[in-house]
């Protein structure tokens, strides 16, 4: 079993990708949301890109600055790497702005395509459906220099990545944390939003 949110069943009949869009922006209900999802003829999944959780490295980037990196990054393409390589497999189509149902913290969800155009897109959609690859994570750059706050939790130094600049989110694995303070967040399947 995966950890992914949602995942397509690729469908020879079934909805199209804009009718999945269009269900992801428009509904809050996450169980219509899974069921386009299922039924979409395409390669789609539904993912947590980023919670506002610290990581193992005692690093955290600040949620605000993912959500307002949102649109930059669907203007620019919105793509989808595998593990934070130079491999592009898919396109981020739309997101949303949520509570994530585990953490109870504010998160990013994405609606994900992975192209179907050669065997290595196969390969990665195989590891989602399979469930070897669970997570994603966001890959950027930060313009602004560190701040080091001491975090109560941990007892440690933590090292806030303010001015983050987006442009990619990646497909990874989970390095099966049982914890919710990782920058590869597992994607557990929600709740029935009944």
């Amino acid at each position: 079993m995966n950890n992914y949110v949602f995942i397509s069943k690729e469908k020879e009949v079934g909805l199209s990708t804009d009718e999945v869009i269009d269900f992801f922006k428009n509904s809050n209900d996450l169980d219509e949301i899974k069921t386009a999802v299922e039924n979409a003829q395409e390669r789609l999944y539904v993912t947590w890109a980023s919670v506002d959780v610290t990581d193992r490295d005692n690093e955290n980037i600040p949620i605000e600055d993912v959500i307002n990196q949102q649109d930059i990054l669907l203007k620019r393409g919105g793509p989808v790497m595998d593990s934070h390589t130079n491999r592009s497999v898919g396109q981020t189509l739309a997101y949303k702005i949520m509570q994530h149902p585990e953490a109870n913290k504010l998160g990013v969800l994405h609606l994900d395509r992975i192209f179907a155009d050669n065997p290595y897109d196969d390969k990665v959609w195989g590891e989602i459906v399979s469930g070897e690859k669970t997570g994603s994570s966001v890959g950027g750059f930060q313009d602004k220099p560190p701040v080091f706050e001491f975090d109560e939790q941990s007892g440690k130094l933590r090292k806030r990545l303010e001015g983050f600049n987006q442009y990619e989110t990646s497909i990874v694995k989970d390095r099966k944390s049982t914890r919710l303070n990782s920058s590869h967040i597992p994607l557990s399947r929600m709740p029935s939003s009944a």
